[in-house]
Parts: structure tokens; C-alpha cells; sequence
């Protein structure tokens, strides 16, 4: 590993305690979690169907996500991701399995109806996910209804076209 700086535990440490001693880190960590709250509010109270969804996962700021269903969904074994993805610093929604096995079925009646309408993943990079659709122009945090509202308008099409095909 030439040229790679491993850190013991104790730099890493001082290091995050140096980034955490700007405050701003916090607010802006704390205003992605707000989003999300805002954002069960909007699902709970913005749709024809019945929503549920489990806790929110606050990751290791590598993702943060919510994790909805309806019972047609749940009833099938699948689940829909709302996922804050901090590497690539964007919005995604992704339609999960409850297992790996389920998730190769899944994809494999994709494959087999020939359904286009969403790219699948279809690499191990992510393999909780069958198809990963990300948010385009999301990302005005001055105005946070404007996107839990673009949000939960994404997710209502999004289960609208998963229990369509399914």
C-alpha cells in the first residue's frame, strides 16, 4: 500500500472531532433528518392507499433511508427504500426485497415480461436493491417542502408503477 496514510483509531478520532467542531456539520446532518420526517408526514397523509413504514435508518453517513410499503408490496415480499445517498449526495428511491432469493425472482419476472420502465440493478454494487431511480433536481434545501413534496410525489408513482406491474 504505497502511498496510502492508515490512521490508528486515535487520529481518526481527532480528526472527526476537528470536522464536528464546525456546527454546521451538525445542522446540516440534522436538516437531511427533518426532511425524512416531513417526509413520513406527506406519505402518511398524501395518498389514496395505506402506507406504513418501518424506522428510519440513519446509516454511517453513507446512506440515510425510510423504509415504506403498502400491503400489496409487503404481501409480495418487496419494499420501497427512500434513501438520502451521501456519497453521491442525492435522493433515490429503490424497490427492495425482503431476501436475496426474492429479489432474484423479482428480477427475473422483470426480465421475463420484458417490463423497460426502470433500469435494474443487476450488479452486486447494490444488492439490496432491484431497481435504483434517482431524483433528479432535488436538491434546493432552501425550500425543504418543495422537496419532501417532489419527493412524496415520486414515491406515490413509483408504488403506482410497481403494483401495476406486479
Amino acid at each position: 500500500m504505497t502511498g496510502v496514510v492508515v490512521k490508528n483509531n486515535n487520529d481518526l478520532m481527532d480528526e472527526f472531532k476537528e470536522v464536528l467542531s464546525n456546527k454546521n456539520i451538525q445542522k446540516a446532518y440534522q436538516l437531511i433528518f427533518d426532511l425524512f420526517s416531513d417526509l413520513k408526514k406527506e406519505l402518511k397523509n398524501g395518498n389514496h392507499k395505506t402506507i406504513s413504514y418501518a424506522s428510519l435508518y440513519h446509516g454511517y453517513l453513507d446512506m440515510t433511508y425510510l423504509p415504506v410499503t403498502t400491503e400489496m408490496l409487503n404481501n409480495n415480499g418487496l419494499k420501497i427504500a427512500v434513501v438520502f445517498n451521501y456519497s453521491l449526495f442525492q435522493f433515490e428511491i429503490w424497490l427492495s426485497a425482503i431476501n436475496r432469493q426474492k429479489r432474484i425472482e423479482v428480477l427475473e419476472m422483470i426480465s421475463k415480461r420484458q417490463w423497460k420502465k426502470y433500469k435494474t440493478v443487476q450488479n452486486n454494487g447494490n444488492p439490496d436493491a432491484i431497481i435504483e431511480k434517482v431524483l433528479k433536481g432535488v436538491n434546493d434545501f432552501n425550500n425543504k417542502q418543495n422537496i419532501v413534496s417532489r419527493i412524496a410525489k415520486e414515491v406515490f408513482t413509483f408504488i403506482d408503477d410497481i403494483e401495476a406491474f406486479i
